[in-house]
């Protein structure tokens, strides 16, 4: 055993160093728990890429401390490829889904982050409308995708990412739902210039030809197809879709195959007596006159002619001309079903608030002015119930066509002073019947009338030959079918 001074000196001399070492096991172990903060693998690429083109992955977002060094960035692309460096641009020879790996080498630790990249031989872009949802597409793009296709849903309502033009650009075919003239007058003519765009429609391929011609200049683009949502989506899974085409001939092919009926449109017509009336309306719509309103406009002579029709031939003895003319209008705007329903609250109410109004000695203006006001008072009513329901096809509906048919509510108040409540009833019950009517054609022509707008000059030479109509009406044949038929006899008896 050692002696006691010598044990106490080699006692002191552990204490004395024992700070040091104390002090150097806690920096070991704040450098060893600290990488973790240091060091948060983070890979920054595209998640796809086209066949034979540059790739960048970026990792520099992995330490947050730039003063750091002596840090490894080690990288597996999962093609049998590996490098090193901070950014790295690869590039991927066979289509297919890579899983790229990053591995941090720092103060003797390892950390991994892996991203999928999906490498494919061709782009397709499909931009849709509100009239379809990017799930709907769903099936189609996983499709695509284990074709090595990469497909990307665009919707035209939403603004354009950088990321999508790019994707625009390098698509083989721009599939749209959305027609030529609308996409004139949106931010994508440019993108489309000397692309192959195919137009997928359920309405007529004809009447859709005829309204893209004069929008083909406009939009720029190389060749314009019309074909159906079939084409695009096909209903089995084994049966190809004109997406997986690589060319013009080929999606052609495809079609002809399949059966599926489709129109190639060509080059804008020479202008002429078959078609000026086509050229002024796209120039109005290529110049952002809603579409809506040059319906409207191309169908008051056709409503004006049907009116006369039922007034001449049928024996309908509508209130004038003006007034189912606006009746039909505001359905076309609101709908037939809102439109009716909403005049006959309007109407309904008038009367009660005339039988009142008769038990105070008002003058006419005045008392009329107090009706209005309650009718006022009853559509606000119409909208708070459909608030409380949620209708939204009431509440979301314009205020012009509703003031139209306050003034309305007006128009029949007069009349029942002038003729009596009962002729008042069924003279204007004939006339919303004449305008729902007009209403249910024009909707069922409503792409014919804006395809074939010189439709509207016919209607002068069939008014003349209404107006020269000087026999019975309709009406008047069965009132009188009874005496007409008595007539008759009488005369093959003699």
């Amino acid at each position: 055993m050692k002696p006691l001074h010598i044990r106490l000196s080699l006692l002191f001399g552990f204490l004395a160093l024992f700070p040091f070492i104390s002090n150097t096991q806690a920096a070991t172990s704040i450098d060893i728990s600290s990488t973790q903060d240091i060091i948060k693998p983070v890979i920054d690429s595209a998640d796809s890429v086209e066949v034979n083109k540059n790739i960048l992955f970026d990792g520099s977002r992995s330490i947050e401390d730039k003063s750091v060094t002596n840090i490894r960035f080690l990288w597996d692309f999962g093609d049998n490829t590996v490098d090193s460096g901070v950014e790295i641009a690869h590039t991927y020879e066979e289509p297919g889904e890579y899983n790229v790996t990053l591995s941090i080498q720092y103060a003797g630790q390892t950390q991994q982050v892996q991203k999928s990249v999906f490498v494919f031989k061709q782009a397709q872009s499909i931009l849709i409308t509100q009239d379809y949802e990017k799930s709907d597409f769903e099936k189609l793009i996983s499709n695509l995708k284990q074709k090595s296709i990469s497909a990307r849903i665009i919707t035209l309502s939403e603004s354009l990412s950088q990321d999508d033009q790019s994707f625009i650009e390098k698509s083989t075919f721009i599939f749209s739902t959305a027609k030529p003239a609308d996409l004139v007058t949106s931010k994508y003519p440019t993108l489309l210039k000397n692309k192959t765009l195919v137009i997928i429609s359920d309405d007529n391929l004809t009447t859709l030809e005829r309204l893209s011609k004069n929008s083909f200049a406009s939009i720029g683009a190389e060749k314009i197809l019309l074909t159906n949502i079939e084409a695009l989506m096909p209903q089995e899974a084994e049966t190809m879709s004109v997406a997986e085409a690589t060319n013009l001939t080929e999606l052609n092919g495809i079609l002809t195959t399949r059966k599926i009926a489709f129109v190639q449109v060509e080059t804008q017509e020479r202008i002429g007596i078959t078609n000026f009336m086509l050229a002024i309306t796209n120039y109005l719509r290529r110049n952002g006159v809603p579409d809506i309103t040059l319906f409207l406009l191309l169908s008051i002579p056709i409503i004006a002619t049907i009116i006369t029709f039922f007034r001449q031939f049928v024996g309908i003895a509508t209130l004038g001309i003006y007034t189912p003319m606006v009746f039909t209008l505001t359905f076309l705007i609101i709908g037939g079903i809102i439109g009716s329903s909403t005049f006959i609250v309007i109407a309904g109410v008038s009367i009660i608030l005339r039988q009142i109004m008769n038990k105070i000695r008002l003058m006419y203006v005045p008392k009329m002015a107090m009706i209005l006001i309650g009718t006022t008072l009853a559509v606000i009513g119409l909208f708070v119930a459909s608030a409380f329901f949620n209708v939204r096809a009431f509440i979301e509906v314009d205020i012009f066509p509703l003031i139209l048919l306050l003034t309305m509510g007006e128009r029949f108040i007069s009349l029942q002073l002038e003729r009596g409540m009962r002729a008042a009833s069924f003279l204007f019950l004939e006339t919303i019947i004449v305008a729902l009517i007009i209403y249910l054609l024009l909707e069922w022509q409503r792409v014919n009338i804006v395809a074939y707008p010189e439709i509207i000059l016919l209607m002068i030479p069939l008014n003349f030959f209404i107006g020269q109509w000087t026999g019975l009406r309709l009406s008047e044949l069965l009132r009188f079918r009874d005496l007409l038929d008595t007539a008759e006899q009488q005369e093959s008896e003699e």
